[in-house]
């Protein structure tokens, strides 16, 4: 009876403490609406019932105890034991009968009762917290933490004062509410470890906890059903301990760890045939696998705060949640706090890591005869190409009458590009922004759309007024100045100092893929056509110029420059006549300065086309290199012109003149047709000259000849004359009288050969 009594008392203490127990998380729920202490109030909930039941089991047995004392009391009176005896056993021990009653019939509805509060409780957290907002500002104060952790002592040290008073049979009862009150306390201890993750703002530790505690209050209902089920087919022996199906064997074992090491230690003796347990090993190990283990597992927990940084490698700390600076190589290890308190997360910085932009979902690649294939016709590449809009000047429909523009201003090509970067500050890339890499390939993204937003297809276009022009021909012959300005821009957005400060280095940009959608794949391919037709064309007209170069001055490259040459003298002779008629010198300057760059331009093209063809080779320069030298020092000259207002008249006379005399110098070494007519000229000026001057000498002696003999002069220059005039005339000498003279004719035709036509001059 004294043990009935005092199982009573400390039943009714652990009521208290429980109750208790229930207001502290009840009011740190209320103080910090953490969902972690909500969850913790529905387990500090649960065993209140538990251990109701559990004094009302005491005081029943205490009951049948002092019936049945004075039951034997009753007996041992002379002369009552027929009146004793007499009537039925159910009016004789009605305390007996009332606790037989609730170990059959109460205890097992409990524990269904139990089992089902507690996975509605279960199943309601879990509700509860997939609605929970992790980022939710929390109000946790360390006043919070403090009373959370004396909570969680003093259920540590009631509970293990009662699971104490459980080994011993008469107090076995005390066993599941103290193993319940003992997951209280350590239930207790994680809401102490949630709530000082809220209050240094690593707010998820919480959502963690209750998250854990739900799917634990569900194990327990299950087990409860377990339990249940088994008690209904144990076999029930006379002088068998009784245990009741609410009694959880995991809080048991949660509550006296204690147990397995018995367990364990009946097995082996089963096992081996001999008492296994008594031998000095085990009794060794049985003393110092505790100490063991926990130094072990302290020793661990201590090796957490060493971090040994491999090159290429950076790590960031977290302090109680908050980045720290990142931790870079060095020899020796860096030491920080253990676990829990700081937590390390390692980053490569050494690899280099690829995004790949302007792709959508993985599909299937195709093989034709298990290689892959690259073709505008067919879909390629592992990764679906997304469309992307280039611009361009609106164009108007043939067949539109009324002019309405049926054609958007917009083409769409498959444009692919790979960045390559390295992460060279860990702490800005892993916690300034939530996803890092993600926000790259957005950045990547927009400046790729930006750029072919503004960007010519294949045409080539001339520099605004400012000297600067858009970007054109990223399908052709753009796509190298493509990937310079990809890469600036992209480094430029990502960027410390004038981006978003990521902390990556763009390492490279690399166009994966810029070509024509499949449907148009077909017209691109005419368009190639087209061109290759039009370089053959180009390709013949520069051999006929050639030819016809060498023709008229020799060498084409000779012809050329003295055409460059005899262009830059009629230039400078413009230029001056128009500041002598008054003109305004600036803009015509300015409109040939224009002219000279587009023409150097043009050398720059045909040069760069020279090199992709080979036809440059080291230490001989090509026609179009000379040119280019001499185009780009008439540009100097023509900005000399333009900053040189006050002695202009003198420095275009001085150029003139050095213009004129390369002109000279430069017909002089011409051959060919060229030289072929400059010589036939010059002789035909000397002929002339020559015969003019002896005109001139011998007029003196006709002068004389003419007053010598007057008559004699005219009659020899008349005879002249007639003879210079009938030189070519048939002449007949007739010695008779023309009147005697009879012309006899032959009228018919007569054939001919023509053989005596005169055909010459």
């Amino acid at each position: 009876m004294q043990a009935s009594k005092r199982g009573q008392r400390v039943a009714i203490f652990g009521l208290v403490v429980q109750t208790a127990l229930v207001a502290l998380a009840a009011l740190l729920l209320q103080a910090t609406g953490s969902p972690a202490a909500k969850a913790v109030l529905w387990l500090v909930i649960l065993p209140l019932p538990l251990w109701v039941v559990t004094l009302l089991m005491f005081y029943c047995q205490w009951l049948a105890r002092r019936e049945a004392d004075e039951l034997q009391q009753l007996a041992a009176r002379p002369g009552q034991v027929e009146s004793i005896f007499r009537d039925e056993e159910g009016e004789i021990h009605p305390a007996a009968n009332r606790l037989k009653w609730m170990r059959r019939y109460l205890t097992p509805s409990f524990t269904l009762l139990l089992a089902g509060c507690h996975a509605m409780v279960g199943i309601y957290l879990l509700r509860y917290i997939s609605g929970v907002d992790i980022d939710m500002p929390t109000s946790t104060k360390p006043a919070a933490i403090f009373f959370a952790v004396g909570g969680a002592f003093v259920a540590f040290l009631f509970s293990r004062y009662a699971v104490g008073m459980a080994g011993a049979v008469s107090w076995r009862m005390l066993r599941a509410p103290g193993s319940y009150l003992f997951t209280n306390s350590l239930v207790m201890a994680l809401l102490t470890a949630a709530l000082a993750g809220e209050y240094y703002k690593w707010p998820v530790l919480s959502v963690v906890v209750a998250y854990i505690l739900s799917v634990f209050t569900i194990i327990i209902g299950v087990e409860l059903v377990l339990n249940f089920v088994l008690d209904l087919y144990r076999p029930r022996l006379p002088d068998a301990e009784d245990r009741y199906s609410y009694d959880s064997r995991l809080l048991n074992l949660v509550a006296s760890p204690e147990s397995i090491g018995h367990s364990i230690a009946e097995a082996l003796n089963y096992q081996f045939g001999f008492e296994v347990s008594g031998t000095w090993f085990y009794r060794l190990l049985q003393r110092s696998l505790v100490p063991l283990l926990l130094t072990g597992a302290v020793v661990v927990w201590l090796m957490s705060s060493l971090i040994i940084v491999d090159e290429g490698h950076q790590y960031v700390v977290l302090h109680w949640g908050r980045p720290q600076q990142a931790l870079k190589p060095r020899p020796y290890p860096y030491l920080v706090c253990p676990w829990p308190i700081d937590i390390s997360r390692k980053f490569n910085t050494g690899a280099i890591h690829q995004i790949t932009v302007g792709v959508g979902v993985k599909r299937e690649e195709k093989l034709v005869q298990g290689k892959r294939i690259y073709l505008w016709t067919e879909e390629h590449s592992q990764w679906t190409e997304l469309n992307t809009l280039v611009a361009k000047k609106p164009r108007k429909s043939k067949t539109d009458k009324t002019g309405k523009e049926e054609v958007p201003p917009v083409d769409l090509i498959k444009f692919t590009v790979g960045v390559y970067y390295q992460i060279e500050d860990a702490k800005k890339f892993g916690y300034n922004f939530t996803d890092a890499p993600k926000l790259l390939k957005a950045v990547a993204y927009r400046e790729m759309i930006k750029y072919a937003a503004s960007a010519t297809l294949l045409e080539k276009l001339p520099d605004n007024e400012q000297g600067q022009s858009r970007p054109q021909g990223i399908l052709s012959f753009g796509r190298e100045k493509a990937v310079e300005d990809l890469h600036k821009n992209i480094e430029k957005a990502v960027s410390s100092k004038d981006g978003l400060g990521l902390g990556v280095k763009i390492i490279r940009v690399e166009i994966l893929g810029s070509h024509p959608p499949k449907e148009a794949a077909g017209a691109f391919q005419d368009v190639i056509a087209a061109e290759r037709e039009q370089d053959r064309m180009r390709y013949e007209a520069e051999a006929d110029a050639n030819q016809m170069l060498a023709f008229v001055a020799g060498q084409a490259e000779q012809a050329l420059i003295l055409s460059q040459a005899i262009t830059f003298s009629q230039t400078l002779i413009d230029l001056k006549k128009c500041r002598r008629n008054g003109d305004h010198l600036g803009n015509t300057v300015k409109e040939t300065i224009r002219k000279a760059t587009e023409n150097a331009n043009g050398l720059k093209d045909q040069i760069k086309l020279e090199r992709k063809l080979g036809r440059i080779t080291p230490g001989k320069k090509t026609v179009a290199q000379k040119l280019l030298e001499r185009q780009e020092a008439f540009l100097k000259i023509l900005a000399n012109i333009r900053s040189r207002p006050a002695d202009l008249e003198v420095f275009l006379n001085e150029r003139i003149v050095e213009a004129n005399k390369e002109v000279a110098d430069l017909f002089g070494d011409v051959e060919g047709q060229a030289a072929v007519i400059i010589a036939k000229a010059q002789s035909d000026r000397w002929r002339k000259e020559f015969a003019e001057r002896a005109r001139a000498e011998t007029f003196d002696a006709q002068l004389s000849c003419l007053k010598a003999a007057p008559r004699l002069y005219r009659f020899d220059k008349h005879l002249d004359a007639i003879a210079e005039g009938i030189e070519n005339q048939r002449k007949y000498i007739l010695s008779v009288d023309r009147d005697k003279v009879e012309i006899w004719l032959n009228m018919e035709k007569q054939q001919q050969d023509m053989s005596d036509i005169p055909l010459g001059k």
